[in-house]
């Protein structure tokens, strides 16, 4: 199967998404902040990475513009995971 990097900063969430990708056979890997996140993914490439948007210091949409700007990820999909919705936040997820 898989292997999924996930990234949330609300470990209720973190653990329910885990739990999920974990029972359908993946391997998954958790942090709980985005900060220095191209060094993990260096180490243990992953074949997806789901980021929450709202996380303090590093937030999801800068991660996800970090890692599709460098070579070595950018063809990894990233999948945000919010409940954000209005049409500026959809903007900045683009």
């Amino acid at each position: 199967m898989s292997k999924i990097v996930v990234v949330d900063d609300a470990y209720a969430e973190l653990q329910l998404i885990e739990g999920i990708l974990k029972s359908g056979g993946h391997t998954v890997t958790s942090y709980m902040n985005a900060e220095k996140l191209e060094d993990k993914l260096a180490t243990d490439k992953p074949d997806l990475i789901i980021l929450d948007v709202v996380m303090p210091g590093r937030n999801g949409f800068q991660a996800c513009r970090d890692i599709k700007n460098d070579d070595r990820f950018k063809s990894i999909p990233v999948m945000l995971c919010t409940s954000k919705g209005q049409e500026s936040d959809k903007f900045w997820g683009q």
